[in-house]
């Protein structure tokens, strides 16, 4: 039988930053050296009020006969299949909102950026919650509309399953998460 849905409001930004990559955040979305890109973090993270953050999670365990109607390529062996979506929430959308109307192209472009990788952080906090809830050591996180989950339209059934409203996210009509730094997936347990 299905668990019941969780519900994790107000992720600490202490939990969040720990669990950051800045290899990913600093090469990949923000094309700095390691270097740079900790000056710059260290830098918004001076400038910008990150305080009205309001990260929140919404996650669950499900059955095999529940998730292999998805279109995700994983293998059914597990006995319950946890299911996540968390989001950044629209309070980050706001303060992008805001830096970008005061002209300050460069940082709207960083702050995109790091909203993007603390929803990943989302993702990795709720995954270790989920490793030490049922005491596995490795696991995979996959998410629609990525090669092993190729159909994005089951994020609909995700945020259903999830009650993904209570955490204040929805979908638009082409199965987009909003507000956008938001990730919906599936954890695997690897042997």
């Amino acid at each position: 039988m299905d668990s019941a849905v969780r519900i994790i409001e107000n992720i600490p930004l202490s939990e969040l930053l720990s669990h950051l990559n800045r290899g990913v955040l600093f090469r990949s979305r923000w094309k700095l050296s390691i270097e740079e890109g900790e000056k710059e973090l260290e830098r918004m993270l001076a400038e910008y009020d990150l305080s009205p953050l309001n990260v929140k999670a919404s996650y669950g365990y499900f059955t095999k006969e529940t998730v292999q109607n998805f279109s995700v390529n994983v293998s059914y062996v597990q006995g319950t299949y946890p299911l996540f979506a968390v989001t950044t929430g629209s309070e980050g959308a706001e303060i992008a909102k805001k830096i970008f109307s005061e002209d300050k192209y460069f940082d709207y472009f960083l702050f995109n950026g790091l909203l993007s990788e603390l929803a990943e952080s989302a993702a990795g906090y709720v995954n270790e919650k989920v490793k030490k809830e049922l005491g596995i050591e490795r696991t995979k996180r996959f998410s629609p509309g990525y090669p092993a989950w190729p159909d994005i339209s089951d994020q609909q059934k995700i945020v259903m399953l999830l009650q993904a409203g209570k955490i204040g996210l929805s979908l638009t009509t082409s199965f987009q998460l909003v507000p956008e730094h938001s990730i919906t997936g599936i954890v695997v347990f690897q042997t």
